[in-house]
């Protein structure tokens, strides 16, 4: 997702590249330059393709193909009527994702904070319960996530944080992974049911936030699982090639030489819009305009160990927790790797989008003894404020 000021200057928004759909569109650009060029060529040539107005009159006397404007003035009206329902239709499926999403965060946090609230016992075996269940939430979520990406390839299993070798091992094949950690998560806690730890309605109470978060992340993969039905992606397609290829001709007898110019202008207008529904329609993935998967899950995991940690004070922060993660996964592979700083943009592939979402960890990591010596980049009170409020 694109981090931007909505009160930019409106040049800085136009000429701004990432994120921009313009590049992926040169190519139909480059065309409607050359047709709108060969109409002009033709225009001079006292080839009259189209005409409209009093130039109609003169079709009998003028050489060449027939066509009146007339055709593209009622074809706009079709042509608009499906630009507008795929439009409409995109951005209801976007904020329809954004909504599912933070239903996902906010399960993470409110099942983190029932453990932490009800979850009985002092001792050192029951504060290590709440870790593990806190840290199957935080890997259950970021497993959901991971699913809805629409692309498999992209799903890499070794970018679920918190995960230890032998779960990945174990899932490494498994098509659909959310299952096998949905039963790890209600086993874990069905299991401090039976050895007294939770009341009979705390796991009910826990149950329904992992329902809800099940649903939260069906709506979701609905999203990516039916496309818009094909026969309007077909017509729309058909309809935006028939208009931009032809128009030119139609005002070529007025335009003349700057024929091209006004093509590319319908060209970009017409394409741009279907490529913008076509972006965002399923907001699920690692583009630059996808929804933040990675950061949402960043904050949630950090929330979630800070609600166990006002429970269990001397309890591993994310950063430790993580940290030790990566080092056991390391120890377990056989590298002989020092105690290291964990690199967050390495190690999660964020893009400059998340700069907001790690600013807050980077701040932790950096008060750290560990990390006393890594050099950081400035992180700016703007950065700070953004991380929060995009929680």
């Amino acid at each position: 997702m694109i981090d931007y000021d909505q009160k930019s200057h409106w040049l800085v928004l136009v000429f701004q590249l990432r994120g921009s759909l313009f590049p992926s569109l040169y190519r139909e650009i480059i065309a409607a330059a050359i047709v709108g060029y060969l109409a002009a060529l033709a225009q001079t040539r006292g080839v009259t393709i189209a005409a409209m107005g009093p130039h109609a009159s003169s079709f009998h006397s003028t050489p060449g193909i027939l066509m009146d404007d007339k055709v593209h003035t009622i074809l706009i009206f079709p042509l608009g009527f499906l630009l507008i329902f795929r439009s409409n239709n995109a951005y209801g499926r976007y904020m329809e994702g954004r909504m599912q999403l933070g239903k996902l965060v906010e399960s993470v946090r409110e099942i983190t904070r029932t453990i932490a609230a009800y979850h009985s016992g002092e001792g050192a075996e029951e504060k290590a319960a709440r870790t593990e269940m806190r840290r199957l939430t935080n890997v259950l979520y970021e497993m959901m996530t991971q699913q809805l990406i629409f692309h498999p390839g992209e799903r890499d299993i070794n970018q679920i944080r918190l995960m230890t070798t032998a779960e990945r091992k174990q899932l490494k094949d498994t098509a659909n992974r959310v299952p096998p950690v949905l039963y790890w998560l209600t086993r874990k806690i069905a299991l401090e049911k039976t050895a007294g730890r939770f009341e009979p309605g705390t796991v009910g109470l826990l149950d329904n936030r992992i329902n809800a978060m099940v649903g939260a992340w069906m709506g979701a993969d609905k999203l990516v699982q039916t496309p818009v039905p094909y026969p309007y992606v077909q017509m729309l397609n058909a309809l935006l090639f028939a208009y931009i290829y032809t128009v030119p001709f139609c005002l070529a007898h007025r335009f003349g030489w700057f024929t091209p110019v006004a093509s590319v202008i319908i060209a970009v207008a017409l394409l741009g819009i279907n490529a913008v529904a076509m972006e965002i329609e399923i907001p699920f993935g690692t583009d630059e305009n996808d929804l933040p998967l990675e950061g949402f899950g960043l904050m949630a995991a950090m929330d979630s160990v800070d609600l166990l940690r006002m429970r269990d004070p001397d309890a591993k922060s994310f950063t430790e927790e993580w940290t030790a993660m990566q080092l056991l996964d390391e120890a377990e592979a056989g590298d002989a790797a020092p105690e290291k700083y964990i690199d967050f943009s390495v190690k999660l592939k964020t893009k400059k989008s998340m700069t907001a979402f790690l600013a807050v960890d980077k701040l932790r990591l950096l008060s750290a003894e560990k990390v006393s010596a890594q050099k950081a980049k400035p992180i700016s009170t703007r950065e700070k404020l953004m991380a929060r409020c995009m929680a």
